[in-house]
């Protein structure tokens, strides 16, 4: 009962006390109207572009909008303990580390599929973004294993920031890494190695074959 009580209680506190944009005059524009936006290119700059189908860019950034949350949020999690001087205290308290740690991370993860909710729901109000029933189920793992992972990234980075300087300019460099790696974008299958190409790899574009 220990445990939960740090899990849940712990986590919420510590998540109002690290932030003090909760505010809806701060979390609106922060989470709500800068993800949108967001959103709205990469998805109209995929529909110029005609490099896949609109709904892949939908799905791609409804899920990726949900980094914003969980990577900025959980490093400042971590990464502030030390500048606002709450680190010591923490690891001298004999709560169960798993519970302290783990408890942080929850509110990122429920804000991030806040967060990728709302980016659906805005594809299907403005983009006429009509995913099928059977494609719901899917979709709700999808989007929860991408805040679980990002979570889990940006506890990671904020770790390194225990010892590091900038943490920000570390949490920066991984949000856009995951916009040009995670094939929110841009389709693992555009870019490939040619055959006979040396060690150094030569990347040439191949576009996807549709049905």
């Amino acid at each position: 009962m220990t445990a939960l009580r740090i899990f849940f209680i712990g986590g919420g506190i510590s998540y109002r006390a690290l932030f003090n944009w909760i505010s809806p005059w701060h979390y609106i524009p922060t989470m709500l109207g800068g993800t949108l936006f967001v959103l709205l290119f990469f998805t109209y700059l995929g529909r110029y572009t005609d490099v896949e189908d609109e709904s892949f860019f939908v799905v791609g950034n409804a899920v990726y909008i949900s980094s914003i949350s969980c990577v900025y949020g959980s490093i400042m999690a971590i990464a502030n303990e030390r500048f606002l001087g709450t680190l010591s205290p923490l690891l001298a308290t004999p709560a169960n580390r798993l519970a302290l740690f783990a408890g942080r991370a929850l509110p990122y993860i429920a804000n991030g599929i806040v967060v990728s909710a709302y980016g659906f729901a805005m594809s299907w109000l403005l983009l006429d973004f009509d995913p099928p029933a059977s494609s719901l189920g899917p979709l709700a793992i999808v989007v929860t294993a991408g805040v679980v992972s990002c979570t889990a990234f940006g506890m990671f980075l904020g770790s390194i920031g225990l010892r590091a300087r900038d943490v920000f300019f570390i949490g920066n460099l991984a949000y856009y890494v995951l916009l040009l790696f995670t094939g929110a974008n841009v389709p693992l299958e555009m870019v490939c190695i040619q055959p006979g190409s040396t060690s150094s790899g030569t990347f040439a574009p191949v576009k996807r074959s549709r049905t």
